[in-house]
């Protein structure tokens, strides 16, 4: 028989507008394998295992709270990750790096003590994205996880959708997802009112135009009992096949580097925006997975444009699977490309999807399946970019509005000065294609090194 010994988080009594409670620390976790819990140790967020892993935490839940509504958060973490609650199921998520958030007011034991057990199912499986790569994805709560407690009428969802964006002129609308009516508020940096109800048009506004001026505003909305508050800001972007990269309708060009968005927190989100601004780029690829949220909060303010990919990458390894034409495989990517969408729309600094990145010209034809992401991206969100990062010729290169060509002269093949010949030729024949190139890999602790090797970067550790 089991036994659980388990650390309790007490909260407070009463319910006010909204409050969030951290629930990192004091978790029991013990491996999926094992026969019982006598063995736990205490572990803190984030944290990963290797194969599956169990997560239990104590919560008090004080009589106050019958009068509201009761929310757990997490920001990563499974892969597949099952949440149950006195025994219950809360709910499952399928996908790492995506949030995911499930209502257990009607699962809590108002009064007592309950007990939130948490199973995270390892990486290697293919019905959950990403399949293919060289990053690996470990199981585990690698990311936060809160409490958050409302009143009644709580607000599930802010969009925030811009219609028409123009230096006189900025429409659109702001779509809520509540119980109850809500009030909704938009004021400018000053604290100015600029905009009331869900219908908004701000008369010449503040546009966030990058490195330049990053540009915010605050959207509250407000029920009787919960309040929220987002910053969000206001931009056009688009390609052109002369110009280059165009915000606002101005050139811009972008020097960016290309980061995994691993990081379990806010204080990594922060060390990786702060060697982005040193190293002097201005733009910023988050590959594969998700970024933590407070990692597209920092761009926002900092003026790094962003561009987030979908977890459809290519592969890396012999025994990959980039992509199967199976119905969950395809169920699975649309699910998360979509959650992608709609927890990354509010913020200005992501001007372009990732479609997919560097599909090889193997195994099952992906290239329906591409169509249809890409076609669900510019029906979801139609005021950004869709792109894609490749190395290969071929249809696929034509699905997106730009192709990004990823060439890695002087590291896996030739020599650093053949992306200039190599970008001589690209011009004289493809020059109405609107493309963007990355070269460069992976670093090697060699590569510091006077003499450093010519090989192949993938056989050193990074």
């Amino acid at each position: 028989m089991k036994r659980f010994i388990l650390l309790f988080l007490f909260v407070a009594s009463g319910v006010v507008a909204r409050e969030t409670y951290d629930m990192n620390a004091g978790w029991r976790f013990f491996p999926g394998d094992a026969t019982s819990s006598d063995g736990a140790q205490v572990v803190s967020l984030p944290h990963t295992c290797d194969g599956t892993g169990n997560y239990l935490k104590g919560v008090e839940v004080p009589e106050e709270w019958t009068s509201g509504r009761v929310f757990i958060k997490g920001y990563g973490g499974g892969p597949v990750a099952e949440v149950f609650v006195n025994g219950r199921l809360a709910g499952e998520h399928r996908g790492g790096y995506t949030a995911w958030q499930f209502e257990i007011t009607e699962l809590l034991q108002q009064g007592a003590k309950n007990l939130i057990h948490i199973i995270c199912a390892p990486s290697a499986r293919f019905d959950v994205l990403p399949t293919a790569g060289d990053g690996e994805i470990p199981a585990g709560l690698f990311r936060d996880v809160e409490l958050i407690v409302t009143g009644r009428e709580a607000i599930s969802d802010v969009a925030v959708i811009p219609h028409e964006v123009a230096e006189h002129r900025v429409t659109g609308e702001i779509r809520v997802e509540a119980q109850g009516t809500a009030r909704i508020l938009i004021r400018d940096r000053d604290g100015v009112v600029v905009s009331r109800g869900e219908n908004f048009s701000i008369e010449n506004p503040r546009l966030w135009h990058g490195r330049r001026n990053p540009e915010l505003y605050e959207v509250e909305v407000a029920t009787v009992d919960d309040t929220v508050r987002i910053a969000t800001g206001f931009r056009t972007v688009r390609a052109d096949a002369v110009r280059g990269f165009m915000l606002n309708d101005e050139a811009y060009p972008l020097r960016g580097v290309v980061v995994r968005g691993e990081a379990p927190g806010r204080r990594q989100a922060a060390e990786d925006v702060a060697l982005i601004l040193e190293m002097g780029a201005n733009a910023v690829r988050v590959e594969g997975v998700a970024a933590h949220p407070a990692f597209y909060e920092m761009c926002d303010r900092e003026g790094i444009v962003v561009w987030s990919d979908f977890p459809l990458l290519g592969e890396a390894f012999l025994t990959d699977k980039a992509y199967l034409p199976t119905e969950t495989f395809e169920k699975n990517g649309m699910e998360q490309s979509m959650e992608i969408i709609r927890q990354q729309r509010n913020h200005p600094c992501v001007a372009m999807w990732g479609v997919f990145s560097n599909l090889q010209a193997r195994g099952d034809n992906p290239l329906g399946f591409v169509r249809r992401l890409n076609e669900m991206a510019r029906k979801e969100d139609p005021m950004r970019l869709t792109a894609a990062s490749s190395n290969i010729d071929g249809d696929i290169n034509f699905i997106p509005d730009l192709i990004c060509w990823a060439h890695h002269f002087g590291w896996n093949e030739g020599r650093p000065e053949e992306i200039i010949r190599w970008k001589d030729h690209f011009f004289a024949e493809w020059n109405n294609m609107r493309s963007a190139v990355s070269y460069g890999c992976g670093g090697s602790v060699l590569h510091q090194e006077p003499s450093a090797k010519s090989r192949s970067w993938r056989i050193f550790p990074t």
